[in-house]
Formats: structure tokens, C-alpha cells, sequence
């Protein structure tokens, strides 16, 4: 990103740099394998696009979209719009958006292993009714001013004024809310769901309203999900299933054009959204408290309590006084540690890039599913079985290019039980040799639903999992390896389990079956279900000590989840009602939730759709937006086109540049469906300027087309990012010299290729580094004419990043070298990053290095107005010495340009939606600036603007 000198529209620039980012949100350009055929299901409501395979899916999601959209909708709005829905089943991350520029959805179909955290539905049924919700609302919000905004500047100027005017908590509240009244289950039924916001009700809510918005370096805040689905479902109860069209509407037009949804809101209830956040909290307050258990809790903290947050998760006993478990913080990666008896707890390995923490172990290994990347497709990825041999610290990949979640180390540490799902979403248990990763065995779930969390059984002979049926509800099952005959442990509800293990003759399990989550115990022997822990807070993940004295669990806080331990005592368990197993009840705003009630996934007809093959071709050409372009010193605007796979971008644009002076007009095109990226583009500047040895500026006028090509490899893997992307192009130039002092008119053609490459390879960062503790950045570029005319330019730079003092501190070492032919028939782009405080030198050669150490000085969780909120202040200390080498009249000229200084940034969030880090720096020179003799020290506010 580059520095914007005297910034002195602040403004403005904020203004139009938030329409710009609002494209850019999780899109993966180009990331679907070149062999993927596509189909579609064309209706006048929805087109599901999807990979060949996946029809029965896809007829599913159509089916319950259009039911929605025809008889659901009463409570958001009726105005409609055709939606295109992207089915992404090459990749095990399991998510979905909607969004505009250009309006599309993706839905990745890979169903989650977490059932606690997102419910046990059928994972496309879930996304069909949270993601289509949010297409309705972009429909909805289409009127008054955010209709003129989208007249300006297209589906982006939508996208900008909408998220201004309606806060994220409400997207995502009234998304879930209609999961939760549209299904028999949905977050808003989840125990877990409400962890955090009723441990902030026990506290008595410390957090400011701004700081719910905006989140913290410095503490846990729950994300905007739960907080939405609270407002939005108290608003309902008080006020009608029609409240928040109303509100909706009023503020997407912006009715009140300062604080427009606030205005809004109060014209409807006659209070300010941080009132109605107070009242909110207080009713939920009081229903939560009927929640507490009757029966005084036993439990102790295994671990000592810390000022600061603190993760501990997964616990797994390796003998009577060893318990192994995840620990993290703000300031620690994830780590699997040991603990013994005294509390001395040691790090043994991070799992390092995982899509969960969950890890199984034994005295000997310890096993956890590892995340890698497809070298090229961005949405191709795995989980592998790693395997960490504790007695030679070694970690090995045990499987390869699989898509596996979960695994689990039998008793003897010979085999390796994992859920494989498949890319059309068949789950099965594949068995594994533990030594090199040799299937030995599989078989499915009986009952055509997800796997997860799947445990040996003490003795290897049976193998227990949680379960999923067709309808959505979820079991643990045991699986007898040698008679292959599949039984029910706990019946199908839909309350979701969590993880799960074995000790004796009993399985205890997290479960839901109260408001708060419990762990439970069932006999093997017996049906009966028994309540084992009475927290007031949720519990999960349950370990029994091998001599069956103890129960340790994780149970929520908010300062992270901590390790809680329990004396097992059979005649304190109080066995769970068979109504309570069963019952589906509508927790907190019961006359809300039933106001919209009706069970879609089970009401949904089936209806049979025309599918035919969707052309890779269709719509390359997919206007959607035109806005500026704010990358210094580049300004202007540009018409933009993105077809609806996101494999072709296209661009038509003018741009102006402030140093040059120079005006720009081009088109370009990428395509992205081919293993390597093509780029063409045209683009004709008038008025380019440069300055000679002599101080006599130089300007011509060109015209250029370009071919270019490049591979965003990705190899990240275990803890390291790693991505190298080698480009190539042949460009065409063709220049224009006008008369001017010393030089008569004249023209010539200039060919030249560009090549060279990008690697970066960084560590995972904890939330409070500034800066990857171990990372380096490496890039070369080689422009070189081809014709008769010479010129050429070379440059490298690399920046190596190293750990500071303490955790959250980085430093930074900076190299770079350039050079350029001293023919000076042309100048090629300037990517040189020069010495802080100077102007840019002319020069044949320059190299520099720099020295940069970063560290917080403040994490204020402070804000003002719901426009600016401050979430950490940090200092960064530098040193910058730059050489430069020139010829004039054959004589070689040296310059040296050094300078030091400090930054002061503030990374802030504006309008509680968009991040934003703000640099005021003070470079002072320790030598002359050319082009300004006199000044030896300077100032910069300096704002990131490079968001086209």
C-alpha cells in the first residue's frame, strides 16, 4: 500500500474508499479445477449452479429456496430478485455467503464436524434458509438512497450504503432467527449459541456497546451473531414479526440521513438502539436466570485462574496424573500441552493449520487432522491425519490429497479411525493403519447422515460416533468391528452432541438437553441418560482419568475455556426426562418464533427440476458496478465485470496520476479457468512525465497492450503460509515524444517482456501480533526490451520478519535493490520503496535497507458516535539508508538519502463494519532531499487507499 502524502480531503477519501472495498469480501478468483463440469436448475426465482454429481443437492436447495421465497417472507419484504447460488464442493471448509458485485451466493458443502456450534441439520439445508434470508434482505434494502447509490455506482454502491445503514449484528441476528423458527432446531436453540452473552450477563455486562460492535485486542467479545439474533428476537417479542421490515426499510432508505437505522428504530419503539440493547439484556437476563441448576455444582478449576484470556480445550487423560489438552491465547499460538499432577504444564507440539483444535491421544502418539491446499485451486483443499510420535518428537503426515476429519489413535496405537466425507457429501469411517496411512477398513452411517468424532472403544473392538440422521437429528452409535452390526447408544434427537468418550462401561458426552450445556453419562448397558455436571456455565469435552475417579471438561468463560474437574459420584447423576430428550422448545421469545413457525424441511415438497449444463462461458461479460479507483497516485474510475463463477474479470477504466500528471484510459481482462491466470489489456496515457539528470522534466504520450500470465501457488503447511507466484507478460508499447526544450518531435515502438516472481512465507500469527513472528517476503521483476530500442529494469526486495522482545512485538528487516539502464529511452514502472521522508531520487542504481521494531502501546477499546473506534495504538521505530549510483557525462555520481523516524498508527474500525489502520509519521532526514534542500524533517498522515 502506498503513502498519501498531504492527505487533505480525510473525509471524502474514507467515504469512496469504503464503496471500493465493499467487491472484495470472500471471493476466490479463479479456484475451481479446470476439469469441474457444471449443471444447472434455471428457475424464474433462483439458479443453482453446481458441479456435475451433486443433483440431488441441488434439487434440494432449489426446493426449499423457492418454498421460502413464496410463502416466507412476509416478515423482511416481498420485492424480488433472481439469485444464482454457486454449490463449491471441492473444498472441506464448511461456510456460505451471499453477497453483491455481483449478486451471487456460495454455499461450500462440506457439513461441519462442530454439531454444538452450528446445529446438527442437514448442512445444506441450514445454508439454503441462513444464506437465502440474506438475499432477501438485499432485496428488501433496495429503496430510497441506497436505490441511488446503486444508480451511482452499481451493486457496490448498494453493498456500501446498506452496510453502512444496517449494522452486521442485524444481517446475521434476522438470518439466524429465521434458521431457528424455519426449522425444528437453528442457533438460536443451541446452548453454546448463548455462552458468551449470558457469562456477560453474570458480569453484569462490562462491555460498552461500541466494544460489543467492534471487538478487542485485549479481551474475548462474542462476535456480532449472538448479539443480532438477541435484538432481533427481543424486537420480535415486543414489537411484532413486522418490526424490522419497517426499521429496515426506513434506514436503508436513509429516511434520517445521520444514523439512520437508530432513527428508525426509535420511530418504531421510541428508543435508541443502545436503549433497546439495555432492555434487551435485562429480558434475557431474567430468562437466563431460570436457567441456573437447582443443584449446587461440585466441580473444581483444574487449572489456576489468569488475568488474561486463556483457551483450554480438549482435555485427554494419557494416565492417572498426565492430562494433555489445546492451549492458546492472544498471545500464543495453539498448542497441545502436557500437565502432570503438580500443574506443571509444558508445550509438546502445535498442530499448527488445522480447521479445529480436536486432537486424540495416547501415551505414545498423539493425532490430529491437518488443513493443506491444492497448489493452484483456491477452493480444493484436504484434511490429512498427522501423527506426532511423543517419544521421538517426530510429526508425520500419515495420509495425503484425503478429505478426512477427526481421527482417532485406537487403544494399542496400531490404527487410526477417521470421518471421510467425500466432494458430494457421503460420509463414511475409514479405518487406517497408524504407521503409514494404509486404508484397512470403511463403512457408512446406516442411517445416510454425517459422521463425527468417532472413538475406539477400550478394548478396539467397537467403534463409537456421533451421528446424524436424514432428517437432521444426531446419536451416538456403536459399530461392531468384528459382527459389523451398528447399534444405538443415545436415541436421535435434536439436541446436538458434542464430543464424547468411553470409560468402563459408560459414555459421557456434552450434550444440550437443558438451556445450558451438561455433560451426561449413558450406561452400555442401560438407555438411561444421566445429567453428571450442573454448571451454570456450558461444559464440553469430557476426559475421564483411566482409574474412573475424575472427570475434567472444558467449561466456557470469559476469559477463554477453562479445564474444570469433577469426582465421579454415581448417586449425584440425576437421570434426563425422556420429554426433555426429545422436546423442541422455543427457548426465551416464544411468541415470537412461533408467530413465523413452520418446519420448511420437512414441509418442502419435492419438486422435479429441468437440469441442464450451465457453459463455463455463459455470461463472461457481467456488468455489475462502476466506481473510483483510489490507489496513490492513481485516482479515477473504472466499469466492472465479474461473471458469476468468478473465473473472468474484466475492467474498462480512466485514472489520473498525481505525479506524473498523466491520464490513463484501458480495458483489461482476466480469465482465471486455466492453470495459469491470463491477463490482456490495452490502455493509452497522455502526458507522461519524467525528470532528467539535468532537472529537465520529460513527457510523452503512450499506448500499450499486454499478454501476461501468472500461477498463485499456494504449498502452506503445518505452521508456514507459503505462496510463490512466478508471472511473465510480452508487452507492446508504442511512445510519442511532442516538441519540447532539447528534444524534437518523434516516435517509436517499443516490445518488451516483464517477468519475475513473489514468494511469501510467514508464521501463524496469535490475535495480538502486529506482525508474523517468522515470515519473509521476496520479489523480483525484470523488465527488458525486444526490439532495436534498449532498455531494461531490474529489481529484488525482501522483507524478513523476527520476533521482538515480548510476544507482541515485531522486527522487521528491509532490503531492496534496483537498477536501470542509463540509455533512458524508456522508464519502465517504479515499484522501489524509498527512503521514508524523501522524494523519489533520479537515479541508474539505488539499493536501501531498513530497520523497522513494531510494538503496542495501548489497546484503548474506545470509540465515539458509532463512527470511529480505536482498538489498538502502536509504535513503530525505523531506520531507512538508501544509496543511489548515476552517470553524468560518463562520471559515476553517488547520493546517499538516510533517514529515522517514528510511526504512530491506530488500527480502528469506522462504522463499527469496516478496519481501518490510520499512520501518522515523522520522518527526520539525515541528509538533503533534492527536491527539497531545506527540510530536514517531515510529517505524513498516511491512509491505505489501494482497495479497488
Amino acid at each position: 500500500m502506498k503513502p498519501y502524502d498531504r492527505l487533505k480531503h480525510v473525509w471524502p477519501a474514507i467515504f469512496m474508499m469504503l464503496i471500493a472495498c465493499i467487491p472484495a469480501w470472500a471471493q476466490v478468483f479463479g479456484g475451481d479445477p479446470a476439469r469441474l463440469h457444471w449443471k444447472q436448475i434455471n428457475t424464474d426465482t433462483i439458479r443453482i449452479i453446481f458441479p456435475d454429481g451433486m443433483d440431488a443437492q441441488a434439487e434440494r436447495v432449489a426446493n426449499i429456496i423457492t418454498d421460502i421465497s413464496a410463502f416466507h417472507r412476509q416478515s423482511i419484504g416481498f420485492a424480488q430478485r433472481k439469485l444464482n447460488v454457486v454449490l463449491q464442493n471441492q473444498t472441506i471448509l464448511s461456510n456460505g455467503y451471499v453477497m453483491l458485485a455481483p449478486f451471487r451466493a456460495e454455499f461450500q458443502t462440506t457439513p461441519p464436524q462442530q454439531m454444538d456450534q452450528l446445529g446438527s441439520l442437514p448442512w445444506l439445508d441450514f445454508l439454503s434458509v441462513h444464506e437465502y434470508r440474506h438475499a432477501l434482505q438485499n432485496m428488501h434494502f433496495n429503496v430510497g438512497l441506497s436505490h441511488l447509490m446503486r444508480i451511482a455506482f452499481g451493486e457496490a454502491g448498494q453493498a456500501f450504503a446498506t452496510d453502512v445503514a444496517i449494522p452486521n449484528w442485524f444481517w446475521e441476528g434476522d438470518a439466524v432467527f429465521m434458521e431457528t423458527t424455519l426449522t425444528p432446531q437453528g442457533r438460536g436453540r443451541l446452548p453454546e449459541f448463548f455462552d458468551a452473552y449470558r457469562a456477560l450477563a453474570n458480569a453484569h455486562f462490562p462491555y460498552s456497546w461500541m466494544k460489543l460492535r467492534n471487538g478487542s485486542y485485549r479481551d474475548y467479545v462474542p462476535d456480532h451473531y449472538p448479539l443480532g439474533y438477541l435484538l432481533c428476537a427481543y424486537g420480535r417479542e415486543q414489537y411484532g414479526d413486522t418490526l424490522w421490515k419497517n426499521v429496515t426499510h426506513k434506514a436503508a432508505a436513509y429516511t434520517h440521513l445521520f444514523y439512520p437505522f437508530s432513527h428508525a428504530l426509535k420511530d418504531y419503539t421510541g428508543k435508541s438502539v443502545t436503549t433497546f440493547y439495555r432492555e434487551a439484556m435485562q429480558y434475557f437476563d431474567e430468562q437466563w436466570k431460570h436457567d441456573n441448576p437447582g443443584v449446587s455444582d461440585a466441580a473444581v478449576p483444574l487449572t489456576q485462574e489468569h488475568g488474561h484470556y486463556l483457551d483450554q480445550q480438549y482435555p485427554v487423560f494419557i494416565s492417572n496424573d498426565t492430562l494433555l489438552f489445546v492451549q492458546s491465547s492472544f498471545q500464543k499460538l495453539p498448542a497441545i500441552v502436557c500437565m502432570d499432577l503438580r500443574g506443571t504444564v509444558h508445550p509438546l507440539v502445535r498442530p499448527g493449520i488445522v480447521v479445529d483444535d480436536y486432537f486424540t491421544a495416547n501415551r505414545d502418539a498423539i493425532v490430529w487432522a491437518g488443513y493443506r491446499n491444492d497448489p493452484r485451486w483456491g477452493w480444493k483443499d484436504y484434511g490429512v491425519i498427522m501423527r506426532y510420535d511423543q517419544e521421538h518428537h517426530q510429526i508425520k503426515k500419515i495420509t495425503h490429497r484425503t478429505r478426512l476429519f477427526s481421527p482417532a489413535l485406537s487403544p494399542d496405537g496400531r490404527r487410526i479411525v477417521a470421518v471421510s466425507v467425500d466432494a458430494n457429501q457421503l460420509a463414511q469411517l475409514n479405518i487406517f493403519r497408524a504407521n503409514d496411512g494404509a486404508l484397512i477398513d470403511t463403512f457408512m452411517n446406516p442411517y445416510h447422515g454425517m459422521m463425527a468424532y468417532p472413538r475406539f472403544s477400550a478394548d478396539g473392538k467397537m467403534i463409537y460416533y456421533i451421528a446424524q440422521d436424514s432428517s437432521g437429528r444426531s446419536a451416538i452409535l456403536a459399530r461392531d468391528l468384528a459382527g459389523r452390526e451398528t447399534r444405538i447408544i443415545t436415541p436421535f434427537t435434536y439436541h446436538p452432541i458434542q464430543q464424547f468418550c468411553q470409560s468402563g462401561s459408560w459414555i459421557f458426552f456434552s450434550g444440550s438437553f437443558a438451556h445450558i450445556q451438561q455433560i451426561y453419562a449413558v450406561s452400555l448397558k442401560h438407555p438411561t441418560i444421566y445429567q453428571v455436571t450442573h454448571a451454570a456455565a456450558s461444559c464440553y469435552s469430557p476426559a475421564v482419568s483411566p482409574d474412573g475417579r475424575w472427570l475434567v471438561y472444558s467449561q466456557f468463560t470469559l476469559k477463554g475455556n477453562r479445564l474444570m474437574k469433577l469426582t465421579l459420584d454415581t448417586t449425584q447423576w440425576l437421570p434426563v426426562d425422556s420429554m426433555q430428550l426429545f422436546a423442541t422448545d422455543d427457548p426465551y421469545v416464544h411468541k415470537a418464533l412461533q408467530a413465523e413457525r413452520a418446519n420448511v424441511l420437512q414441509k418442502t415438497p419435492h419438486r422435479y427440476f429441468t437440469i441442464t449444463n450451465y457453459p463455463k462461458s455463459f455470461q463472461l461479460i457481467h456488468i455489475h458496478s462502476w466506481e473510483p479507483i483510489l490507489d496513490d497516485p492513481d485516482y479515477g474510475f473504472q466499469i466492472l465485470s465479474d461473471n458469476i463463477l468468478n473465473t473472468f474479470s474484466s475492467a474498462l477504466f480512466y485514472q489520473y496520476n498525481r505525479n506524473e500528471t498523466s491520464h490513463s484510459m484501458g480495458i483489461s481482462g482476466t480469465y482465471g479457468g486455466w492453470y495459469p491466470i491470463w491477463n490482456v489489456s490495452g490502455q493509452y496515457t497522455a502526458h507522461r512525465t519524467a525528470w532528467e539528470s539535468n532537472g529537465q522534466r520529460v513527457f510523452w504520450n503512450e499506448a500499450s497492450t499486454s499478454l501476461s500470465g501468472y500461477v498463485p501457488w499456494n504449498f502452506s503447511g503445518r505452521m508456514m503460509g507459503r505462496y510463490l507466484i512466478p508471472f511473465a507478460g510480452i508487452h507492446a508499447l508504442h511512445v510519442e515524444y511532442p516538441a519540447q526544450k532539447g528534444i524534437a518531435p518523434h516516435a517509436f515502438s517499443l516490445p518488451y517482456f516483464h517477468t519475475g516472481l513473489q514468494f511469501v512465507q510467514q508464521r501463524m500469527q496469535a490475535r495480538q501480533h502486529i506482525a508474523p513472528h517468522l515470515a519473509q517476503v521476496l520479489y523480483l521483476s525484470w523488465y527488458h526490451s525486444l526490439g532495436s530500442h534498449f532498455a531494461t529494469q531490474l529489481y529484488s526486495s525482501a522483507d524478513l520478519y523476527f520476533p521482538g522482545f515480548w510476544p507482541s512485538h515485531s522486527l522487521l528487516l528491509q532490503f531492496a535493490w534496483q537498477k536501470k539502464d542509463t540509455a533512458n529511452t524508456y522508464a519502465f514502472p517504479d515499484a522501489f520503496v524509498y527512503a521514508r521522508g524523501y522524494h523519489a531520487p533520479y537515479y541508474d542504481q539505488i539499493m536501501k535497507w531498513g530497520l523497522n521494531y513494531q510494538f503496542p502501546v495501548a489497546y484503548p477499546d474506545w470509540g465515539f458516535g458509532g463512527i470511529l473506534y480505536f482498538l489498538r495504538l502502536r509504535l513503530n521505530l525505523f531506520y531507512d539508508d538508501s544509496k543511489t549510483l548515476y552517470y553524468v557525462q560518463q562520471q559515476t555520481t553517488h547520493q546517499r538519502f538516510r533517514s529515522t523516524g517514528i510511526a504512530c498508527t491506530a488500527d480502528t474500525r469506522w462504522w463499527n463494519s469496516y478496519p481501518l489502520s490510520i499512520t501518522l509519521r515523522f520522518s527526520h532526514l539525515l541528509d538533503t532531499d533534492p527536491l527539497s534542500p531545506n527540510m530536514r524533517n517531515r510529517w505524513e498522515l498516511i491512509i491505505p487507499l489501494q482497495l479497488h
